[in-house]
């Protein structure tokens, strides 16, 4: 496992306080080879038993799924909030249930395991009613897939992405460790990560790839929150609760011979509202965590 210290001066004058000691290990990946795995979703499944199915029949512990155009019925969210007490920075909302059929326009999860048990971290997008965009946390266990479907889970051999209890934050988060070495395992490389609070979000992606020697890469997932957030195309918020995934994200070699990464997040703010932009460099702390899927790709 490597660990990757960066500096979010840039971006301090949104730095929050947790409650817990920080921990000086900002930024822990593990390295492995990527892995793609065609996912069939059955009608009558949860969202966890497909997914826990998929990654046993694929001899994978740790990677990320990604899908679209998938119906649940039912489904349950939640949204990001503050919290009601000093013991965390920011919370979850109450579980909202809506009525009838829900179709997922895109989605995405890191996937992992939780006291032995796989666990998934996941983040969608879908429309109401009235065709407003609408966003959440997806409670895995609680959302049944209506109608057949199919996914795509990118696993990291030789990995693992174990949920563990986080003093710094006081949640219990997603942290990546080194798992069993699959022999003769080939394949681009790939490394999963996780980014803990107050690093910058284009920093820390750009950190993870000088690390692993990515001079070229693509972003296969990033689950998490910022602190706020701050786009290119001017928009702001100083609303702290956010959680947000990764759209689009590209690193390629800079000028400077330094990974540069270009990438495009939606995010739910702390109204629900949901926003679709490219992060400012520099600009953007992470809020709570920032988990990543990162491949390399040929120069």
């Amino acid at each position: 496992m490597s660990q990757i210290n960066t500096s979010a001066a840039s971006s301090g004058d949104r730095r929050l306080v947790h409650p817990g000691p920080v921990d000086p290990e900002r930024i822990a990946s593990s390295e492995g080879h990527a892995r793609r795995v065609d996912v069939a979703f059955r009608q009558g499944q949860t969202l966890l038993e497909a997914v826990t199915e998929a990654l046993g029949a694929a001899g994978l512990a740790a990677g990320c799924l990604e899908f679209s155009d998938v119906a649940f019925s039912p489904m349950e969210y939640v949204k990001p909030t503050y919290s009601d007490t000093p013991e965390r920075v920011a919370y979850y909302s109450e579980t909202h249930k809506p009525e009838g059929v829900v179709r997922i326009e895109r989605a995405y999860a890191t996937v992992g395991e939780r006291e032995g048990e796989t666990f998934l971290h996941c983040h969608a997008l879908w429309r109401d009613a009235d065709g407003t965009v609408c966003g959440g946390h997806l409670w895995p266990h609680m959302t049944r897939i209506a109608e057949p479907g199919s996914a795509v889970l990118y696993g990291v051999t030789g990995t693992r992405m174990a949920a563990t209890y986080d003093p710094e934050t006081n949640f219990t988060l997603f942290q990546p460790s080194a798992g069993d070495a699959s022999a003769g395992e080939t394949g681009p490389r790939a490394v999963i990560a996780r980014v803990r609070p107050n690093e910058d979000m284009i920093e820390a992606i750009e950190a993870l790839c000088a690390r692993h020697g990515f001079r070229q890469a693509v972003v296969r997932s990033g689950i998490g929150s910022t602190v706020g957030v701050r786009f290119e195309d001017g928009l702001a918020n100083d609303e702290p609760p956010t959680e947000l995934a990764v759209l689009n994200g590209r690193v390629s070699t800079g000028a400077d011979g330094k990974p540069r990464a270009d990438v495009e997040i939606f995010l739910i703010d702390a109204s629900g509202a949901v926003h679709t932009g490219k992060p400012v460099r520099g600009d953007n702390p992470i809020l709570i965590s920032l988990e990543l899927v990162v491949e390399e790709t040929a120069s």
